[in-house]
C-alpha cells in the first residue's frame, strides 16, 4: 500500500511539475510575443515617421 501512495505521489508530483512547466512557457511565450509585438510597433510608427524620408521599415 505504502508503495503504491509512493508510485501515485511520484504522478501526481510529475503531473504537477509538468503543469508548471507548461504555465511558465505559456506567460515566457505570451510576454515574449509581446515584447515582438511592441517592438514591431515602435518600427512601424518610426516607418510611419520617416515614410517622407523614405526610411520605411
Amino acid at each position: 500500500m505504502i508503495i503504491l501512495l509512493d508510485s501515485i505521489n511520484i504522478q501526481v508530483g510529475f503531473l504537477i511539475k509538468k503543469y508548471i512547466d507548461f504555465v511558465i512557457k505559456g506567460i515566457f511565450i505570451n510576454f515574449a510575443s509581446q515584447i515582438i509585438a511592441l517592438i514591431h510597433d515602435i518600427f512601424q510608427l518610426r516607418g510611419w515617421n520617416y515614410d517622407k524620408k523614405g526610411y520605411y521599415l
